[in-house]
């Protein structure tokens, strides 16, 4: 009997084990970097190093600030380098070593120029984007279905991330799995035959005793 219900139930559980182990939105707190400076600091290799082992993503062309301006928590992300403050059109980079199907962003900015957030799949395909062309702060949400990197690109020289969110299963393995995942109908379908099947074979087998 213990045989015959683990042969039955065994496929459809494992499905649906599976299919429990989904992503959840993750928000990075980018003062947990123990290599920060109280100012500004670029995100060199060992920061991206630090950042992919512990919420799976990685930075190019970025640097970590702590500035009053920021209404947010005073403490985020811009593009470019330190040095390269406020040098026209520049873009930085975040990378999500995991996909992801949405980046929300509470982001800041200070001049009069225009911000374009964008994200983009593994194949470079724009997957959506916002514009701010005034200085300013708010928070929005870039989706798409596999979003592989974000970028930032200020014409001033100037953009912000205060705050960072996005889907990971906390497992930076490159697999692109970080999407929600549901049981799906033919595995409930696979799961009540077994069951059905099973106190059908009970039903007889009592049935035969009297």
């Amino acid at each position: 009997m213990k045989k015959l219900l683990a042969a039955v139930l065994a496929p459809g559980l494992a499905t649906l084990m599976i299919s429990a182990a989904s992503a959840a939105p993750i928000t990075p707190h980018f003062n947990d970097y123990p290599g920060y400076s109280p100012t500004q600091d670029d995100l060199d290799a060992a920061a991206s190093a630090w950042f992919n082992t512990n919420y799976g993503i990685t930075f190019d062309h970025m640097y970590m600030y702590t500035d009053s301006r920021d209404t947010f928590d005073g403490l985020g992300i811009s593009n470019g380098w330190v040095s390269e403050n406020y040098l026209p059109n520049t873009t930085g980079y975040v990378f999500f070593t995991d996909t992801t199907n949405f980046v929300g962003l509470d982001w800041f900015t200070i001049l009069n120029e225009t911000v374009t957030f964008s994200v983009f799949n593994s194949a470079n395909t724009l997957l959506d984007s916002f514009t701010v062309s005034t200085p300013g702060s708010g928070s929005n949400t870039l989706n798409g279905t596999g979003i592989s990197y974000l970028t930032l690109n200020a014409t001033g020289g100037f953009a912000a991330i205060s705050t960072l969110s996005y889907d990971y299963d906390g497992v930076t393995d490159g697999v692109n799995n970080d999407t929600t995942q549901v049981p799906e109908p033919s595995t409930l379908l696979l799961l009540g035959s077994g069951l059905t099947g099973l106190g059908l074979a009970s039903w007889r087998k009592w049935t035969n005793r009297a």
